[in-house]
């Protein structure tokens, strides 16, 4: 059966304003753009927070500057040469503003798709903070962490924000580097690229590539399978350059990564507190990820001043989950007796279910086999005009992804899952799972323009189209198909005091449809704790900011502030089922119901500061104070309104100071303080982590570079996150691997690594 809905467009009449600027923009300009059949020489893309360079040189959309009205943190490469990422959220999110400790940025819900990533423009798979987990670091130029929804080149849902990642581009001359590297808990990793073009710039390649092998600190009492946390990760890309004519430029890329972790787990708090290595007996979680990727960019210059952009990629992923693999799973033991706690263990099985997971009958010894794909193409026209500094964009992002799943029986028993043998057997009972898809069409419209000096608008608006699609292959076969529309504004506006010193604010609309599993039940009809399929509305966002950046020259000091406030409403609330409702919809049995019942709040200040003191000090600080809170959650049981949101620090301070003895030497000593936050949405308790200590020593010569890192300098006892989680069948406080090996916890941890350049 299918069912279609339109959500109501609850914005109501349509905004004007943006394409009666586009037109008279097209009347007022001199010289039209497509009269020009000269062919000019391609520009490249460049970030320039310049002050004397023009102000649509210093406001491209979709690049985050100085100068455009949305706040953010960009992390180049020097940064990422600095930083060395291995736990890239850990060590990231602690030095910029927006990355919340639950798979979004600002909102701690890690159910939510409140986060955008795209790689070079286009979108990948990834709908939370784990993009860095899916593209090999040896091929990462830049990383923009924006915060909020930002322009209206960003998706109708980034309420959280969006991480844009930057990957190398082939050089103007050769260019190689390889780097090797050494640590803690036998870390190694491998990295080397290498690239150039022709003389004339027709033709240009570059190819990168890392291999990475980690043990991880924690342990588990599995005699074949002790490193809880260990992780293996290739990856290699290639990308080429085409300049057929002096106006035309062809991009084509191709990357592969490999990505194989242990998922060490939640950790009750009580077994936390007598040993913080071990993990919980007889669990066992490990995701095993293909990613390829295939992508290609046509950039044509049209006239003096317009370009059109057309670019495609596809990501894919083939995904294994063995056991419990996902930070949000829960961490149950590894067992495959389902028969009563009475019953002898049949000839075969050998671990009883009821007896380990708090008398659940559910048979744990299983694995899910995956394929996700993202085929994402935008089409974008760029026009300047000399009429109020004006600029024009007109595109359209066209992106849909499908994801297929299935379970199926370990062949090996449960005592050898338990110590690391999987291999895929038969299909589970109910594991026929469904093919889910959605497809997003979204025109965009995007005007800039100074009608003063110093004063300059941004005007845009996106249309969006999403359709969620889920084909049901169980027995129920309880297909679905629902479409959502609505128009989002974009706007900002800047206000430059000086040369020096700038003012901005922007508005940005959100919208976010309900998940594509919402529409189908969470398992058969008659199962305890089933939650039913229901056709729901999207969520509607709104966020207003306003900030200050710019840089007191005389004395070194750089300063980025930012204030945001955002509402959203109708987010998903699961409620049980009353008596009559379990009847009707879940043959009698338990049920939960989801509604657009919720409302939330975000609101805060995020800065970052750098001071260069004197020719051999730099001091740096990153500093947020936020809270995010439910205006409305309630569940028959209890009201969680009012309450904030767990794992939610109000106050983030990161204290930076960095000493240069001599010319290349450079030695960091990094302070991280977070205050205490709820562990639950009851708001019953809290974690206080202490505070830890990073130090980072470096020589950069021309062409050698030698590092030496020791993270945790203090070797502090601490918990990536605090909350409940599922562990054994039961509900426990417990410390939180976080997401993927990329969140593990570790002791002091000491790093190395040289690398040189050809």
């Amino acid at each position: 059966m299918v069912r279609k809905s339109q959500a109501a467009e609850e914005r109501g009449v349509h905004r004007p304003m943006a394409i009666a600027i586009a037109v008279a923009l097209g009347a007022f300009s001199s010289g039209g753009a497509l009269a020009d059949d000269n062919e000019v020489q391609l520009k490249e893309m460049k970030v320039s927070a310049e002050s004397d360079k023009p102000v649509q040189e210093r406001t491209e959309l979709g690049k985050l500057t100085e100068y455009t009205p949305i706040s953010g943190a960009v992390v180049d490469q020097q940064d990422i040469e600095h930083l060395q990422l291995v736990n890239n959220l850990l060590e990231l999110g602690k030095r910029v503003p927006g990355i919340s400790m639950v798979r979004n940025m600002r909102i701690p819900d890690g159910g939510k798709q409140y986060t955008e990533n795209r790689v070079d423009g286009m979108r990948a798979i990834a709908t939370n903070t784990s993009i860095l987990d899916e593209v090999d670091m040896a091929d990462i130029e830049q990383i923009e962490i924006i915060t909020g929804p930002a322009s209206a080149l960003y998706g109708s849902g980034a309420l959280g924000g969006t991480i844009s990642v930057s990957t190398r581009q082939p050089p103007q001359d050769f260019r190689a580097k390889l780097s090797q590297e050494a640590g803690s808990w036998g870390f190694q990793r491998t990295q080397g690229n290498a690239g150039t073009s022709t003389a004339d710039g027709r033709f240009g390649f570059i190819v990168s590539g890392s291999t990475m092998d980690n043990d991880g600190w924690r342990l588990s009492s599995a005699p074949a399978a002790k490193d809880a946390a260990a992780e293996h990760k290739d990856g290699q890309s290639l990308k080429t350059q085409f300049r057929p004519t002096d106006s035309t430029k062809i991009t084509l890329g191709l990357s592969q990564l490999h990505y194989d972790y242990r998922w060490a787990g939640s950790l009750r708090m009580t077994k936390f507190d007598q040993d913080w290595r071990q993990v919980e007996a007889g669990t066992y979680g490990q995701a095993i990820d293909d990613y390829e990727t295939y992508s290609a960019r046509l950039q044509q210059l049209i006239g003096e001043r317009g370009e059109f952009t057309l670019a495609h990629s596809q990501v894919s992923d083939d995904s294994t989950a063995n056991g419990g693999a996902g930070s949000g799973g829960s961490n149950n033991v590894i067992c495959d007796d389902a028969s009563t706690a009475a019953a002898p263990i049949p000839v075969g099985k050998t671990v009883k279910c009821r007896a380990v997971n708090n008398n659940s009958p559910a048979m744990t010894n299983t694995l899910k086999k995956g394929t996700s794909t993202a085929d994402t193409t935008t089409a974008m026209y760029r026009q300047e005009f000399d009429f109020a500094k004006s600029t024009l964009y007109v595109g359209a992002d066209m992106y849909e992804t499908t994801s297929d799943s299935a379970t199926y029986n370990n062949v090996y028993n449960a005592l050898q899952a338990q110590s690391g043998q999987w291999a895929q057997g038969s299909m589970t009972a109910t594991g026929q799972g469904s093919v889910t898809r959605q497809k997003e069409t979204t025109p965009f419209l995007h005007v800039e323009f100074s009608p003063v000096d110093k004063l300059r608008f941004h005007l845009g608006e996106r249309f969006g189209k999403v359709t969620n699609t889920a084909d049901d292959r169980t027995a129920a076969n309880k297909d679905v198909e629902m479409t959502y529309k609505d128009n989002v504004l974009r706007s900002g506006v800047t206000y430059e005091l000086d040369k020096s010193h700038l003012v901005w604010g922007n508005v940005g609309e959100t919208f976010n449809p309900p998940a594509t599993s919402t529409l189908l039940d969470s398992t058969t009809k008659g199962t305890a704790g089933n939650t039913i399929g229901a056709v729901l509305q999207p969520e509607q966002g709104l966020t207003k900011e306003i900030g200050f950046r710019g840089r007191f020259e005389n004395i070194g000091l750089h300063y980025d502030i930012a204030v945001y406030h955002s509402s959203n409403k109708g987010f998903v609330v699961a409620r049980d089922c009353t008596t009559a409702e379990a009847v009707a919809l879940n043959l009698g049995a338990a049920c939960k119901i989801n509604e657009n019942a919720g409302g939330l709040t975000a609101k805060g200040l995020e800065s970052m500061f750098t001071w260069a003191a004197t020719r051999w000090l730099d001091i740096g600080a990153t500093y947020t104070n936020a809270r995010a809170y439910y205006d409305s959650y309630k569940t028959i049981t209890t009201d969680y309104s009012g309450n904030s949101y767990q794992a939610m620090p109000r106050q983030r301070l990161n204290l930076r100071i960095a000493v240069k003895p001599a010319p290349g030497w450079q030695v960091e000593l990094e302070g991280d303080h977070i205050s205490s936050y709820y562990v639950d949405t009851a708001n019953s308790g809290s974690y206080s982590r202490p505070n830890l200590y990073s130090l980072r020593a470096s020589y950069r010569s021309k062409d050698w570079s030698f590092w030496l890192h020791a993270l945790n300098l203090t070797d502090q006892k601490y918990a990536t996150r605090v909350g409940y989680s599922t562990i054994a069948g039961q509900s426990m406080l417990a410390a939180s691997a976080g997401q993927g090996n990329s969140g593990s916890y570790t002791p002091l941890t000491l790093r190395a690594g040289v690398s040189y350049k050809f």
